[in-house]
């Protein structure tokens, strides 16, 4: 009977810290602190890894592209994006 109650105990224990880790993975998924973590095990022991979440960092941090001057035509001008599609983005 004690062998059935000691293997009930480190069951619920287990399970209850397999949930507690889910729970935490989820939070760190969310709120994004999981890379200042595992950033410098992941510099030392996964290079590869690294080097593909700074890309990725870079690139969610990167400004949006300028409008570029053309687009900014008046209005009253012929080829202003406030005359509408261009021929070639009518579709047939």
């Amino acid at each position: 009977m004690e062998q059935v109650v000691s293997w009930a105990v480190f069951v619920v224990v287990l399970g209850c810290v397999m949930t507690g880790l889910a729970w935490l993975a989820r939070r760190v998924r969310r709120r994004g602190v999981g890379h200042q973590m595992s950033g410098p095990v992941d510099m030392i022991f996964r290079p590869h890894t690294y080097d593909l979440a700074v890309e990725i960092q870079v690139q969610q941090e990167r400004a949006t592209p300028r409008v570029p001057v053309d687009d900014k035509a008046d209005p009253g001008t012929s080829h202003g994006p406030a005359d509408g599609p261009a021929q070639d983005d009518v579709q047939r």
